[in-house]
């Protein structure tokens, strides 16, 4: 179950990317700011594919998520799940 499903505010937490861009990180979900008013801040999903979003107020609280799921697993569940590459090769021999 995601975090969208429950009725919990989420913890959020704040990355800056390479190119010196501020990322918001919630359950090991990673948004890029896509629009931005005086009142709310508007996120997406980075993975492009994905439609997922969240809301922040002015003072980077969370609001509310969109109505749209992710496509996807977190960053952590997808690095988590990965066979090592030495082990690929291990795996490949047997």
């Amino acid at each position: 179950m995601s975090s969208s499903d429950t009725d919990e505010t989420p913890t959020i937490s704040f990355l800056i990317s390479n190119k010196k861009k501020r990322l918001l990180v919630i359950d090991g979900y990673i948004y890029q700011q896509n629009k931005c008013t005086a009142i709310v801040s508007c996120w997406l999903c980075e993975i492009k594919l994905c439609n997922a979003g969240v809301h922040l107020n002015s003072d980077d609280q969370f609001l509310k998520y969109t109505e749209n799921p992710h496509t996807h697993m977190p960053i952590w569940t997808r690095y988590h799940t990965q066979v090592p590459a030495d082990r690929k090769s291990a795996a490949i021999e047997e």
